[in-house]
């Protein structure tokens, strides 16, 4: 959707033959992206990322106005998304290579003009940083809310793997051990009392060692839902 909007800003303005071949060659390559199966389109997420981070936006740099341009701008998303793709020693090395890369097209940009295509005039230029300001606003925060939203799924998960266990979905060891604690401690500060109830399943080695395993789990689970569905909201 950037591409899209910058590709007609650059038809609009001017900005370069070649900026345009790139804005809408990536055009053309997101919506192809799209329209693939999600699990091709999950292999190609991390090619094109590092394409974006070290070929496209570069190469903008020179398209559209260079240092009086918005590509910088659109730079800080590359680095956003860029820890996401590696891990380790990998993230530092990527980030200080993109910034390395920068820092060596700012430098040729300044001592080479001549290979930057500027702005035609003014208001081109206004019309570029006043667009592009919004956009990536709104690309930053999609991207800040996805993230945000991936760990809260992850520390759910990762909460109910600690606190549940894994067969029956019932709360584990962990946090039985826990619970009872503070209901003895409040038991004995004469807060409160309660009433220890422990079940057990009857010749349970017996549906293992006759039919399997398998069906043992199964009886657990539906144990567990049984005496779950009976159970008061206090208990």
């Amino acid at each position: 959707l950037l591409s899209l909007v910058s590709g007609i800003l650059d038809g609009m303005y001017g900005y370069g033959v070649i900026g345009m071949v790139i804005q809408w060659g990536f055009v053309i390559a997101c919506i192809i992206l799209l329209a693939v199966r999600p699990q091709i389109r999950k292999k190609l997420q991390r090619p094109m990322l590092i394409m974006i981070a070290f070929i496209y936006l570069p190469s903008l740099y020179y398209q559209s106005g260079g240092q009086d341009g918005s590509i910088l701008m659109f730079s800080l998303l590359a680095f956003f998304i860029l820890p996401f793709l590696f891990k380790g020693k990998q993230i530092f090395i990527v980030l200080g290579l993109n910034m390395v890369l920068y820092m060596i097209m700012i430098w040729i940009g300044y001592k080479v003009p001549e290979l930057v295509s500027f702005h035609v005039d003014e208001e081109a230029r206004m019309v570029d940083l006043i667009t592009s300001i919004p956009m990536c606003v709104i690309a930053l925060s999609t991207m800040t809310i996805y993230v945000s939203r991936a760990y809260e799924s992850k520390n759910r998960g990762l909460t109910y793997l600690v606190t549940k266990d894994e067969l029956t979905g019932v709360y584990n060891r962990r946090s039985l051990s826990g619970f009872l604690n503070h209901k003895v401690e409040g038991n004995r500060a004469g807060d409160e009392s309660f009433t220890l109830m422990m079940l057990d399943i009857d010749h349970f080695k017996k549906v293992n060692d006759t039919y399997g395993h398998g069906v043992g789990d199964a009886v657990l689970r539906k144990f567990a839902e049984t005496v779950s569905a009976v159970l008061r909201s206090q208990d």
